[in-house]
């Protein structure tokens, strides 16, 4: 079996640290306001990205389901969406197991 090593850093070094990382928002009121601006920055890119994945989606299915007269992509088109649409599935499935393993309690 492999011991394991634990290294105990100087308070005066974690205290360090901190300070260069900036932890304490009451010492600057301005990074509070950032820190909301940027919440809704993202806010703002999961909606957009939620809402073109829903839209790309419900066209390839709009284009698998419905008859030929219907459609409005041509087949090369189609097979690029598709795949597109699969790689955004994929890309969520992945990352809600990510998320749902990572963070179990």
């Amino acid at each position: 079996m492999a011991r394991q090593i634990q290294i105990k850093l100087p308070d005066a070094l974690i205290e360090k640290q901190d300070e260069a990382k900036g932890n304490n928002i009451e010492d600057k009121p301005w990074d509070l306001n950032e820190a909301r601006c940027l919440s809704w920055v993202r806010i703002g890119l999961l909606l957009f990205g939620a809402i073109s994945s829903v839209t790309t989606i419900t066209i390839v299915l709009w284009h698998l389901l419905t008859p030929t007269s219907w459609r409005w992509l041509s087949t090369t088109d189609l097979d690029r969406l598709s795949n597109f649409a699969l790689s955004i599935v994929a890309g969520l499935l992945i990352s809600g197991m990510t998320t749902y393993f990572f963070y179990k309690k």
